[in-house]
């Protein structure tokens, strides 16, 4: 189905996406009104749950259940949404010009076909038996004058198919009654299957959505396919704006266009990084998106890929920065291991790599014997590691002024400070006090994990001025950081509030 993304004019608007084929006009004689008597009172009139209005208006549909139009062939013709149930409904046209609501069948379009009875096909939307039932009392689906029928402008063609009696084992049903006759009454919400798994005797049994296992008359009938479900793809809306950015980064052709879609995807569990996107708002609107990137913040890496190129360029990046990692570590001359990296930026175009290194203290990298070669021999390793033959690689190292305004690098004094078995407590008040030093306007730290050694695992937080995490225009630092100590593994939060934009 085709999705149609609402251009915002409203704030009911903002964020909105429908599909284009489902409608909302429901047909006269297939709804009446309902009446909403609680509204929060109970018999007495007495409001004993607040802030319970009538609540919106609503029509209730007419859903055929029961699928007692037998052997009569009928056509969808519409699609309609119910604001009753968590699924859409189908419009169907008889071959006899009746006209019922059905449970939408997933996978139906406009203008397929079903019916219901005794001996007709096991196809999707078909209602059957869940068993055979003898033939006398079943006869050959019917349509008008034999062949077609045309009512409002609606077309039904009788098609050759093969029918059977008789229900196979491992098909997947909704609708399915419980009493003979009365209409379906499991497997009726959205994306709702159950399986038939086994017949004997009279019953036959059932795997339902819930997992129970439940015992059913086999002359009980139910509709063949699962209840499609009213969701709209991610993936859809983002490929369209990925198409979207992609033409307006044409004369950018080294920004990173693709890459942004990417993390999207996982803003659909919730779980976005601090550092937000944009174009995450958008589609998520649940998404915790603190701060937009390309707001207050730039990317680190500055590179456009095609999709299926972008993951490459993705892993390359990764290996060029714990490489470089991994070399700092091993020949940094400090007792605490602090590496003070605050950020790797990464450029890449045809025929050039080049990676920008921000450290809070080079001169420890560059002290001692074999100092001034040192970025010589990373950047040869850096290049033989990812077989970088048509590139040349540079790396160039950047001081930064205030080394304890940035989060890694005040992660990493902190997780020194806790493998010393320093307390936690005195580790977070002296991070503080030299990120005030650096002269930002707000700090937070939080720490999880077994603190101190204990059996159960806690957070503990502290926070000194203002950390504005909902304000987009607020430039803040986020780092997450992962240490191991003698109780198990520790993790850091760390936010800086540095600027505000106007």
């Amino acid at each position: 189905m085709a999705i149609h993304l609402y251009k915002t004019s409203t704030p009911s608007t903002r964020n909105g996406a429908v599909d284009s084929q489902v409608k909302s006009n429901p047909r006269n004689n297939l709804i009446y009104g309902q009446h909403h008597c609680s509204k929060g009172r109970n018999a007495r009139g007495i409001i004993t749950a607040g802030h319970r209005g009538g609540g919106h208006k609503r029509l209730y549909r007419k859903i055929d259940f029961r699928r007692n139009e037998k052997d009569i062939y009928g056509r969808i013709v519409t699609i309609e949404y119910d604001p009753n149930r968590n699924a859409y409904i189908c419009l169907i046209h008889y071959g006899d010009g009746e006209k019922r609501y059905i449970l939408h069948p997933r996978g139906a379009i406009i203008g397929d076909t079903i019916v219901s009875g005794t001996e007709v096909p096991i196809k999707m939307g078909n209602a059957l038996p869940l068993s055979a039932i003898s033939s006398s009392t079943s006869r050959k689906p019917y349509a008008l004058e034999e062949a077609c029928t045309v009512w409002e402008e609606v077309l039904i063609d009788q098609k050759e198919e093969s029918t059977s009696t008789d229900m196979p084992l491992g098909t997947a049903i909704h609708n399915i009654e419980i009493t003979l006759g009365k209409g379906g009454q499991l497997a009726r919400a959205a994306g709702a299957v159950a399986k038939l798994i086994a017949k004997e005797g009279k019953s036959a049994t059932l795997k339902l959505p819930s997992g129970e296992v439940r015992l059913i008359s086999k002359n009980c009938s139910a509709t063949v396919g699962q209840v499609a479900e009213r969701v709209i793809e991610i993936d859809q809306i983002c490929r369209r704006l990925y198409e979207e950015r992609r033409m307006r980064l044409e004369l950018m052709p080294y920004r990173v266009g693709y890459p942004i879609f990417k993390l999207v995807y996982s803003a659909a569990t919730n779980a976005i990084h601090n550092v937000g996107l944009n174009e995450a708002s958008l589609i998520i609107s649940k998404a915790e998106v603190v701060k937009g990137l390309g707001a207050t913040q730039g990317h680190h890496s500055l590179w456009f890929a095609q999709p299926q190129n972008y993951s490459e360029g993705l892993q390359e990046d990764q290996k060029i920065r714990d490489w470089i990692k991994n070399y700092v570590q091993k020949n940094i001359q400090i007792s605490s291991g602090v590496e003070g990296i605050a950020c790797i930026k990464i450029q890449k175009r045809i025929d050039l790599i080049q990676v920008i290194i921000y450290m809070g203290f080079p001169k420890l990298l560059l002290e001692g014997k074999g100092g001034p070669r040192r970025i010589e021999e990373l950047q040869i390793d850096v290049q033989k590691e990812i077989n970088c033959v048509n590139r040349k690689l540079n790396i160039a190292l950047t001081r930064i002024t205030n080394p304890y305004g940035h989060p890694n690098i005040l992660a990493e004094f902190i997780a020194g400070q806790l493998k010393n078995r320093v307390s936690f407590r005195k580790a977070m008040k002296k991070a503080i006090e030299l990120t005030e030093q650096a002269g930002t306007k707000g700090i937070q730290v939080q720490i999880a994990g077994r603190i101190d050694g204990k059996e159960i695992a806690r957070v503990e937080w502290i926070r000194e001025g203002r950390v504005p995490l909902q304000t987009i225009r607020a430039k803040i630092n986020y780092c997450s950081y992962a240490v191991g100590t003698i109780y198990g593994v520790l993790g850091i939060k760390i936010w800086i509030f540095v600027d505000e934009e106007v």
